[in-house]
């Protein structure tokens, strides 16, 4: 059985002020799994108060051990990696539009 590292006090305040006023509703979701990981609820309880996969919330479990309060948010480096693979792409399709061809 999976369960979340025992959190430290600053980090419970932290999620239980997470879930109670972060604007994104699925950032407080992921806050509140784990403060109920860390009161001893299985995976399959949390999968079933919100009504997701066990294998989400094991994610969540992952993503807060690798990255921390930033591991809670909807796939931020995924989105930076893929805004500045655009940013590249567009300013190599500007450089080859300006060398003259031979």
């Amino acid at each position: 059985m999976k369960w979340v590292a025992p959190l430290s006090d600053t980090e419970i305040q932290t999620l239980t002020d997470m879930q109670r006023f972060h604007p994104s509703r699925r950032a407080r979701m992921r806050a509140h799994g784990l403060l109920l990981s860390h009161q001893g609820f299985s995976l399959r309880r949390i999968a079933a108060v919100y009504q997701v996969s066990r294998y989400a919330v094991a994610e969540w479990l992952e993503r807060w051990q690798s990255a921390g309060l930033v591991g809670l948010y909807d796939h931020l480096v995924r989105d930076v990696l893929r805004a500045s693979r655009q940013m590249n792409s567009t300013k190599s399709t500007s450089t080859c539009k300006s060398i003259p061809k031979i």
